[in-house]
C-alpha cells in the first residue's frame, strides 16, 4: 500500500488549509499560499484531462466530489489503522497539506509502514516525485 500525502484524520492537514476548505472566503496566508496550486498547476491538469479524452470540466466535479467526500468523513482509528497488514509506504512532502506529525503518528499505529518525508516538495508536487517513489515503491513490494 502507498499513501501520498494521506491522512487519517481530517485534523491531520494543516490547520489553515482545514479553514480555507470550510471557508471558501478564507484568504491564505502568506505561508500557506505558496503551497497552494497555481494557475499553472490548473492549466496542466486541465490539459490532461482534456488528452485522456475527458471534458475537462469533469476536473471541477471530481474535486467537488473528492471534497464533499472529505467533509462527510470523520476519521480512521488507531485500531482500524492496526489491522492493515500489508507492506505499506506513506509519502508526504516536507512542504505538504499533511502534518508531517501527523504522518508520523500513522506510520507508527500501521504495523511496520515505513515513512518518506519528501524534501522541497508540497502537495501538488507529489505527483512530479516519481523519479523518487517509484524505486521506494518497489522496494516494498519484495518485502
Amino acid at each position: 500500500m502507498t499513501s501520498l500525502s494521506g491522512v487519517y484524520s481530517v485534523e491531520g492537514q494543516l490547520p489553515e488549509l482545514i479553514t480555507l476548505q470550510r471557508d471558501p472566503t478564507h484568504k491564505p496566508s502568506a505561508a500557506l499560499g505558496p503551497l497552494l496550486p497555481t494557475p499553472e498547476d490548473f492549466a496542466e491538469w486541465k490539459a490532461s484531462f482534456d488528452r485522456s479524452g475527458h471534458n475537462s470540466a469533469g476536473m471541477f466535479d471530481l474535486a467537488n466530489r473528492i471534497n464533499a467526500m472529505r467533509d462527510r468523513w470523520n476519521r480512521w482509528t488507531p485500531e482500524q489503522l492496526g489491522s492493515i497488514r500489508v507492506p505499506a509506504l506513506l509519502a508526504t512532502g516536507d512542504h505538504d497539506f499533511t502534518r508531517i506529525d501527523h504522518a508520523a503518528e500513522m506510520a507508527k499505529l500501521i504495523p511496520g509502514a515505513q515513512l518518506a518525508v519528501l524534501p522541497g516538495t508540497t502537495h501538488v508536487g507529489m505527483i512530479k516525485r516519481g523519479a523518487w517513489l517509484v524505486p521506494m515503491i518497489q522496494s516494498m513490494i519484495s518485502l
